[in-house]
């Protein structure tokens, strides 16, 4: 997976039409939310997936409250957000058989200054992303 394909979903929307992307993207902008540092201090593994991840042990509550906003989001223009609990992580390998090693990890530091509109298109090769939107979290 290469870098620029490194992301944290924290809303997943499938299809939208125009409409409901424009509702959004709208939403989206009103948003204001602090900036903040995700620490990536474990992995794991998604048997069914196949997918290798990082994760945070404690993830910021500005994370978290951005996740819920989004929701609000997608619930203000008529689309049905994933009701299961945020959980933020970081896919670092797809087709993986078997989890990654145990053992320590050093923890990495990703300082969050924004969060973008994407789509995706799964290519057999992997998934190519597009930044469709990007807006700079602030809290004026």
């Amino acid at each position: 997976m290469g870098a620029a394909n490194l992301h944290v979903t924290l809303a997943f929307l499938g299809g939208v039409d125009g409409a409901r992307r424009r509702c959004l993207e709208d939403c989206a902008q009103a948003l204001r939310a602090a900036p903040f540092t995700l620490v990536l201090d474990r992995s794991g593994w998604f048997r069914r997936a196949e997918v290798v991840w990082l994760g945070s042990g404690e993830a910021p509550a500005a994370l978290s409250e951005l996740a819920g906003a989004l929701a609000n989001c997608q619930r203000h223009c008529g689309l049905d957000p994933d009701d299961r609990p945020f959980q933020a992580h970081l896919t670092i390998a797809r087709r993986a058989r078997r989890p990654p090693p145990s053992g320590a990890l050093s923890p990495l530091s990703w300082s969050v200054d924004a969060f973008c509109l994407v789509v995706s298109d799964t290519r057999p090769e992997g998934a190519a992303y597009q930044v469709l939107r990007r807006w700079r979290l602030r809290t004026d």
